[in-house]
């Protein structure tokens, strides 16, 4: 998340100032994260400058954005070269989710919940397998052809 329109305008040295600042107890560890917010920095990326945690940065932000109305803008989940449209992009060329996962070096469990909302668990694929597989029986449609 960061202010929309707006471009980093600061200079490396005065990062390093606010930081210094922050770690001197000049400043509090807030204000370093609302000056920073300001001069058009991600919430990421004032986190990494800062040291401090993401969580802890967002929340700071999140509250300034909420008390004076500020526009923002949010990164996009699943966008270009997402790891979610990746693992999709993998399994769909056949891998399993085991493969996927080693490849890409994530959880086996993070794999398996992307494939199972995309319905390619090897139990979901069956299971259209089979439903592909069924004849009608006994229905009109199969008896009309219309099947």
């Amino acid at each position: 998340m960061k202010l929309t329109d707006k471009t980093i305008t600061i200079t490396p040295e005065e990062v390093t100032q606010i930081k210094q600042d922050m770690l001197s107890k000049k400043l509090s560890k807030g204000a370093a994260i609302r000056k920073l917010f300001a001069e058009g920095f991600e919430v990421k990326t004032i986190s990494t400058e800062l040291g401090i945690l993401y969580n802890h940065c967002y929340n700071v932000v999140q509250n300034e954005v909420l008390v004076h109305g500020l526009e923002i803008t949010r990164g996009t989940r699943g966008g270009e070269g997402s790891k979610k449209k990746v693992v999709l992009e993998l399994l769909h060329k056949g891998m399993t989710i085991r493969q996927v996962s080693e490849e890409l070096k994530m959880l086996y469990n993070s794999v398996w919940q992307i494939a199972k909302a995309a319905g390619l668990t090897p139990k979901q694929i069956a299971a259209s397998r089979t439903q592909e597989e069924k004849p009608i029986k006994n229905s009109k449609k199969a008896i009309e052809g219309v099947a």
